[in-house]
């Protein structure tokens, strides 16, 4: 056995191997990079949602299938539905996301690792529903 091969064997055998993985995992874990690119992902995906929502606005009482949402658009008027008719639903969105991303630069003030991780879960969410409006029909 050559001394390059011997050494192939010494590090799989200390799992050194993994060592990479395991410092690109506690990389994005504590880095505040991850946490911004993820809060900028989440606050565009909320604008595109916000943008169909001023799009559709004439027939967002028949399209909205959220039925939170279609509660909030009760409580404005359903009759002759417009972008007009829209400021709260549209204000309650755009604070739901405000307060979102601000709660989870709070949170990294404290926890740095569960920021991200709880960043990590709502970009995911947010796929989702870009993912819906995008292909649902």
């Amino acid at each position: 056995m050559s001394n390059v091969t011997g050494q192939l064997q010494a590090d799989w055998n200390t799992d050194a191997i993994l060592e990479v993985p395991r410092k690109w995992a506690r990389w994005i874990e504590s880095s505040p990079t991850i946490l911004a690119v993820l809060a900028i992902w989440i606050g565009l995906v909320s604008a595109y949602d916000i943008y169909l929502t001023i799009k559709f606005a004439d027939s967002l009482a028949y399209l909205e299938q959220n039925p939170v949402a279609r509660g909030i658009l009760n409580l404005d008027s359903i009759n002759g539905m417009g972008v007009e008719h829209l400021a709260r639903f549209i204000g309650l969105k755009c604070g739901g996301t405000v307060v979102s991303i601000g709660a989870l630069f709070l949170i990294s003030h404290w926890k740095h690792h569960l920021a991200n991780l709880a960043a990590g879960g709502v970009a995911l969410v947010q796929l989702g529903v870009l993912a819906f409006l995008s292909f649902a029909n």
